[in-house]
């Protein structure tokens, strides 16, 4: 964790572990409160919210992509649908910023239509108890319909997004933090979902 450093759009510096002793130390081990001071930076203006610390070398940093594929679950009080091009905010962690989907890619389901609703309401439900992904997101979905023209209240779909600027993020099966987020639009939720694929095309 020493060896650390601050990414976001390819900027990195270099930083140095101080634990709350005031001892400096050059690693730290998982569970460990730590304060991280970064230093050789020119402008401190640069580093806010949303950026991450990573492993210095290029195989071990966290990725960073503007176009992802993801799995939504749109909210049942969504009153305009989801089109190709809808405009909407990007929210993962302290990272808000301006996206629009690209494609409908399909919409899925899992098992027959007549539990598909209950899954719904199961799923906002427990969304709004904590902040895991919804149950019917985290299990395997099949396929029930090829490039939707919309996206209703209350359905499952995969759609591909794009970013208006390069975020760090992850597909959910390999890091739950950097693999879920929500999106918004006017002000409220209008889906959340979890990262399927990043960078493709």
């Amino acid at each position: 964790m020493g060896a650390s450093k601050a990414k976001k759009e390819g900027n990195i510096n270099n930083n140095t572990i101080i634990t709350d002793s005031a001892s400096s130390y050059s690693f730290a081990y998982a569970g460990d409160s730590v304060e991280i001071s970064l230093s050789g930076l020119d402008d401190m203006t640069r580093i806010h919210a949303g950026m991450i610390l990573c492993h210095p070398y290029p195989s071990l940093r966290c990725p960073t992509t503007r176009k992802l594929q993801a799995k939504i679950l749109t909210m049942e009080q969504l009153v305009v649908p989801l089109i190709k091009g809808t405009q909407c905010s990007f929210l993962m962690n302290s990272v808000d910023v301006p996206a629009y989907i690209t494609k409908l890619v399909s919409i899925v389901s899992k098992g027959d239509d007549s539990g598909h609703q209950q899954q719904q309401q199961t799923a906002v439900s427990k969304s709004n108890q904590n902040d895991d992904v919804p149950s019917s997101q985290s299990q395997k979905a099949t396929p029930r319909k090829n490039k939707p023209r919309i996206l209703t209240g209350g359905m499952n779909a995969i759609i591909q997004l794009k970013t208006e600027e390069r975020i760090c993020c992850e597909p959910f099966r390999d890091c739950r933090a950097l693999g879920r987020f929500v999106l918004r639009r006017g002000g409220e939720t209008v889906a959340m979902g979890v990262i399927e694929q990043i960078g493709f095309g």
